[in-house]
């Protein structure tokens, strides 16, 4: 035990006279930065787990942040209209309650339909106000825009597979990666609407694809602001999955069309987004202001382990690095790793000069 002391303090070698505890303390720490006393490795431990406990509660509230900042909006597709009475058919679709006219423009050869062009529009805006959603389902969408917008167009979403760039909208096919819009959404001129297709485009009455909400959510997660738009076998059986994955914008063509009463399929869809944002119902803000008071009790509890940590260490423990052994008049500082601990005469205790 002699030796090992010895050799303790002829490695150290410390003058008791101008050195404290603290002192020697900061000085090793000086000399070796990655040497960490067991209370602050246990502070860095306990802000570690309520970063991360902050971090789950901030993609929480980033996730009910979107149901208070976008607005649900049901677009009967004209696709499913009766072609040769268009002006009545969206006048009912308006008294029905829908929000938005879902125009397709198909050109034949980016699918193989072919539906509307300028002339159409030209003809259903002098007899109705509402907002005409027009999808160009088209291979040269540039061609398409000035005519369209002389003709009372509302709004363009183009196809990310054709044309990148462009502006408000952009739409996906089934097979397109979600990761393809990313650039259109965050560049300078920034879409506003992206729209997930959940068929493949050309024909109404299609099967809804449950695949796509992946899609949905990943951009209702990454945009909450983000106006997010499906279309393609959307009905009272599907509106469910889509609202719940974050569409707020709903493109619906023979489930509305083919009811006895339009107007409660839309209500019934409209509710369905409305509930899943949080529109009409105060699940959202109750999210809301618990994901805030639980990152501020996280982050209360931390604070207080810390000083807990602190004030029993300051009070009732020896530093695990720093011992100072007590021999007659004698002080050797050394570490704890290695020495073996015996009773009297032998005292340790914390140097605090």
């Amino acid at each position: 035990m002699v030796d090992l002391i010895t050799n303790q303090k002829k490695q150290f070698n410390l003058d008791k006279s101008d050195q404290s505890g603290d002192r020697r303390l900061r000085n090793n720490s000086l000399q070796f930065p990655n040497l960490k006393t067991a209370t602050q490795r246990e502070e860095e431990e306990t802000c570690r787990g309520a970063v991360i406990a902050a971090g789950n509660f901030g993609h929480f509230l980033r996730t009910n942040r979107r149901k208070n900042m976008v607005k649900a909006k049901i677009a009967p597709s004209m696709l499913s209209s009766d072609f040769a009475n268009l002006a009545s058919e969206a006048q009912r679709m308006v008294d029905s309650g829908a929000d938005w006219l879902h125009m397709d423009i198909m050109d034949g050869h980016f699918v193989p339909n072919l539906t509307i062009g300028a002339p159409v529009i030209v003809s259903l805006r002098k007899h109705t106000k509402t907002y005409l959603d027009c999808h160009l389902i088209v291979t040269n969408p540039l061609d398409y825009v000035e005519p369209l917008g002389k003709a009372g167009a509302s709004g363009f979403t183009f196809h990310v597979e054709v044309t990148k760039g462009k502006r408000p909208g952009v739409a996906l096919k089934p097979g397109t990666p979600v990761e393809e819009v990313y650039p259109l959404v965050e560049g300078d001129n920034p879409v506003e609407v992206v729209l997930v297709m959940t068929v493949e485009p050309g024909f109404g009455g299609q099967k809804f694809m449950p695949g796509m909400m992946e899609k949905v959510r990943a951009l209702g997660e990454k945009y909450p602001s983000l106006d997010i738009e499906v279309d393609g076998g959307l009905g009272p059986s599907t509106i469910d999955a889509a609202a719940s994955a974050g569409a707020n914008c709903v493109v619906a063509g023979s489930s509305i069309f083919g009811a006895p009463e339009p107007a409660g399929v839309i209500s019934l869809m409209g509710k369905s987004v409305g509930t899943a944002q949080g529109m009409w119902t105060v699940g959202a803000d109750l999210a809301l202001i618990g994901s805030v008071a639980g990152v501020a009790i996280c982050m209360t509890v931390a604070i207080l382990v810390i000083r807990w940590s602190r004030s029993r260490s300051s009070s009732s423990m020896v530093d695990p690095e720093l011992q100072v052994l007590s021999l007659s008049n004698r002080t050797v500082t050394t570490e704890k790793e290695g020495l073996l601990w015996t009773s009297s005469p032998w005292k340790h205790s914390q140097s605090r000069n």
